[in-house]
């Protein structure tokens, strides 16, 4: 399993479910041009699946999907969440979890 983050939303409701996601993006996966699935099942039961392809027909089911309902989601610029990832992956971030790590277990042990 390789986790990706394909976007991120802001907004005043909860956005679909994954399994929502997942129905609506295997018939896109089976009838990709770029793919060789002659059945939902074939996509379902494949070993592996192109990480691009299934990565562009998921974001496009999530925003099909706050179109249809109506959902009040608005996404997220990708220069925001590349800066968003750089500081939740950047050293100096790594340091200070580790020092309140550090505060956290002092705390729970003076509560003992």
């Amino acid at each position: 399993v390789n986790n990706r983050i394909l976007g991120m939303y802001v907004g005043s409701e909860e956005g679909p479910a994954n399994l929502e996601l997942t129905r609506k993006a295997v018939p896109r996966l089976q009838n990709d041009d770029d793919t060789d699935y002659d059945s939902v099942t074939d996509v379902v039961m494949a070993e592996t699946l192109d990480p691009s392809r299934t990565a562009e027909h998921v974001q496009a089911a999530f925003e099909d999907v706050i179109d249809s309902d109506g959902l009040d989601l608005k996404r997220v610029s990708d220069e925001t969440v590349d800066g968003m990832l750089d500081t939740a992956t950047n050293e100096d971030l790594g340091d200070v979890l580790k020092e309140q790590r550090e505060h956290s277990r002092n705390f729970l042990n003076q509560a003992e």
